[in-house]
């Protein structure tokens, strides 16, 4: 099977300063992120991969969502959407640009670049499906 990465967007991105001493201000290491899948109706062989991310620093806050677009050589099945592939590879595929493009906004916006840590999914999907089935 082949696959490759169509496009991806920024769907939603707010910066936005803090002063120093806030107390509304999130740690530096104070990271959240979520993951998710979703299939489009229209197409049955493309794919999505959803990033919800927001951390701040010294300075500023940032929330941000992203979305990424696969493209598969074939009708995505029931096995394809709960095998590794969407919720491992295509997660680690993509977060390389999310993270690059978070660095360059805040380098651009006149703050220190940001270098958010590699993400290990296939840890990342075990404590997702961990979660799932405690909410349960």
């Amino acid at each position: 099977m082949k696959i490759k990465l169509l496009d991806y967007r920024v769907v939603d991105l707010r910066l936005q300063a803090s002063e120093q001493d806030s107390h509304m201000e999130m740690a530096s290491n104070d990271l959240s992120l979520e993951v998710g899948q979703f299939y489009p109706d229209d197409e049955k062989n493309i794919f999505g991969i959803g990033f919800k991310v927001s951390f701040g620093q010294e300075g500023f806050n940032v929330k941000a969502e992203m979305r990424f677009f696969f493209e598969i050589d074939s009708v995505i099945t029931e096995d394809f959407k709960n095998g590794p592939f969407p919720a491992i590879n295509a997660p680690a595929i993509a977060f390389p640009y999310l993270r690059s493009f978070l660095s360059i906004l805040t380098m651009q916006a006149g703050y220190a670049p940001v270098m958010i840590p590699s993400v290990n999914f296939v840890e990342f999907a075990k404590r997702a499906v961990k979660n799932e089935t405690s909410n349960k």
